[in-house]
């Protein structure tokens, strides 16, 4: 029959119906090529039954679905859908029955439902709106600030039991977009979905964290849309001594190219164009007032070096401003004008450092801010992936010499000195109109030293009187001056008594050295008595006289580790005990010399008899490196069993 037979509106509805079904067809194909979610819609899907008995093996939760789903409408707002359904199983479980939404002036809560099945799937009660409570996220250092926290709890006492949870959160100002975590570190999973969906022009990038995964693909129009779907995951295991647990776990960490925050745009597709973001958010914002002028040229004027002026600028600084966070403008990301600095005498990282640099400038010496990821437990940026990783800002002062690097926000820090939470990292150097990735700087294993001398009296009932001299340096010192400077005598000797790693002791007196702020070393000097520090039998004293150095931590065997070892960084410990031999002993027994060297550290401890009654054991302990690669695990484990077997041999004196 032909065409012209056929009336044009049938044709045109033909042609539609069958240009929907090809498209259905290919979506279908590109979302069913794998493994497909439960839709968990009908009562019986939530029904414990329904787990696999494998998914059960070893855990207090399964999580039934950890699904996200994220909409970028522009570059500048979008819409996070979350649901987390979880199966408890036990009172171990009950954490998953707690949970809580982080929200600000850039991200609303638009919905938040919950509910608690039984283990037939049945409803027996939903989350009503006063079981949610709400919040103000302000910690101890923050005094301005926008977050805010949804809290609920899903208790029930009878178990196995299943909560889900929905909430839905609206962002406007898109600077960091989700990173997605599959696997949990004690429930194992069932199934877990990461949707993004974004226009085209908009752009999105990811990075896939510890492991590589599938992904699906779908095209249409003007907006693309990238899927993730797992299922029946175990367990993951954190291994110890090793990074934080968000960077062990596996995960999908997404960026865009162009984003918005406010009323200034950006593009974060290279190190350098997310510099010059961050750059254009401190323009016009590093005036002082004339008063402010005046300090400073009064200052530095008979400094007769940069160096000179660049201390006294920065003693300043420490000596008028406090650290305090401040979370409202742009999301915390806009610093306070240098001159709000000066009159208030406050501010967060990035307002100390604009109002320091502020204060070079006026003296005439050029610095740079370096946006930094501080962590105790270090934890380095993705290189090839830009991106927002920071949470701080310090500041760089190149000098004819060498780089000066300064911690604007530590009252205690002495000057020049970096730290241990920002050394030995990539870091963002923001210069001119961009940025640039660079590394600070690396101390080493003697630049960090603990150095302990220790003075022995035994006395003839199990007890002793020790005199302990106690000196820190660089990283180690920073612990020590952050606990004692500026601290009551009362608040100073409790600190000291935490910190003693004796069983039994009274402290009798204490005295602390060097808190002037140009030092980089600390000391302090302690007398101590000792109940029940040596034991006897019969003719014999047995006497540890380890007994003040930290316990060693030996990590369990593991034939396959998948991450390196972190210390925290490079440092050496010394000790050196004095103990005076009691009139009529003689040492019968002692430790054999012990001697490791390894690529990434050094243990020794030996006795040495002093003539006529002392014998002085000295242990020395160095690590080198913060990074042990995870291939010397097994070397790194000997190693410490063989310090932790050395720290608990004895040393036996007899009655001559």
């Amino acid at each position: 029959m032909s065409p012209a037979l056929f009336p044009k509106n049938l044709i045109r509805s033909i042609f539609s119906m069958a240009l929907i079904l090809v498209v259905c067809i290919l979506v279908y194909v590109e979302y069913s090529d794998g493994m497909t979610v439960r839709s968990f819609s009908k009562e019986s899907d939530f029904r414990v039954e329904h787990i696999s008995p494998a998914l059960l093996a070893d855990v207090n939760a399964v999580i039934r679905l950890n699904e996200t789903h994220f909409t970028v409408y522009n570059k500048k707002e979008a819409l996070r859908k979350n649901r987390l359904i979880v199966t408890i199983l036990n009172k171990k479980g009950m954490d998953y029955a707690e949970f809580y939404v982080l929200y600000d002036k850039f991200q609303s809560v638009k919905s938040m439902q919950g509910s608690i099945r039984n283990a037939r799937g049945k409803i027996i009660r939903k989350l009503k709106k006063n079981d949610i409570k709400d919040y103000s996220a302000i910690d101890g250092f923050t005094l301005f600030d926008n977050n805010r926290i949804k809290y609920a709890e899903l208790m029930h006492h009878e178990f196995p039991y299943t909560i889900d949870i929905e909430y839905e959160i609206y962002i406007n100002g898109l600077i960091n977009w989700p990173s997605f975590f599959p696997f949990s570190r004690d429930a194992s999973v069932e199934h877990a979905q990461f949707l993004i969906n974004f226009p085209s022009d908009v752009g999105m990038r990811f990075h896939n964290q510890n492991f590589e995964t599938q992904y699906k693909i779908i095209r249409e129009s003007n907006r693309t849309t990238y899927q993730w779907t797992f299922s029946d995951l175990s367990p993951c295991l954190i291994e110890p001594h090793g990074l934080d647990e968000s960077d062990q776990m596996p995960a999908i960490r997404t960026a865009p190219h162009l984003f918005q925050f406010e009323q200034y745009p950006g593009d974060m597709s290279s190190w350098e164009a997310f510099g010059a973001w961050y750059a254009g958010l401190n323009k016009g914002r590093a005036t002082l007032p004339q008063k402010a002028i005046d300090e400073i040229n009064k200052m530095v004027l008979d400094a007769d070096t940069d160096l000179l002026k660049v201390k006294r600028l920065y003693a300043y600084l420490q000596n008028n401003t406090r650290y305090v966070s401040v979370q409202l403008g742009i999301g915390g990301w806009q610093p306070f004008p240098a001159s709000t600095v000066y009159e208030n005498g406050y501010g967060d990282c990035k307002a100390l450092v604009n109002y320091m640099q502020a204060m070079l400038n006026q003296a005439g010496i050029e610095s740079y801010q370096v946006l930094t990821k501080r962590q105790n437990n270090f934890s380095d940026i993705i290189l090839d992936f830009p991106s927002n990783q920071f949470n701080h800002v310090i500041l760089m002062v190149p000098l004819d010499a060498d780089s000066l690097w300064l911690e604007c926000t530590d009252k205690t820090i002495p000057f020049g000195h970096l730290g241990a939470d920002n050394e030995d990292r990539h870091a963002l150097l923001i210069a001119g109109n961009g940025g640039k990735i660079i590394k600070t700087p690396k101390s080493k294993a003697l630049d960090n030293q603990q150095i302990r001398l220790v003075h022995l009296g035994l006395h003839q009932d199990g007890s002793a009187e020790a005199a302990v001299r106690l000196s820190f340096t660089g990283n180690q010192q920073d612990r020590v001056r952050r606990s004692l400077l500026n601290k009551s005598p009362r608040d100073q000797d409790k600190w000291l008594r935490s910190r003693l790693n004796v069983s039994s002791f009274r402290l009798i007196k204490s005295v602390i050295h060097d808190m002037n702020m140009d030092e980089r070393s600390i000391s302090m000097d302690l007398d101590l008595y000792l109940p029940g520090f040596y034991s006897r039998s019969g003719n014999r004293l047995f006497i540890n006289p380890n007994a003040f150095s930290d316990a060693i931590s030996i990590p369990p065997e593991s034939a396959e580790r998948r991450h390196a070892v972190m210390i925290d960084y490079p440092k050496c410990n010394v000790d050196s005990v004095w103990i005076k031999i009691p009139e009529n002993y003689i040492v019968e027994a002692k430790p054999d010399i012990i001697q490791v060297e390894t690529v990434f550290g050094n243990f020794s401890a030996h006795y040495t008899l002093i003539e006529p009654a002392a014998i002085l054991y000295v242990r020395k302990l160095e690590y080198l490196n913060r990074v042990i690669p995870e291939t010397l695990f097994a070397e790194y484990r000997e190693f410490l069993l063989a310090v932790h077997q050395s720290d608990n041999k004895r040393l036996v004196l007899l009655m001559n």
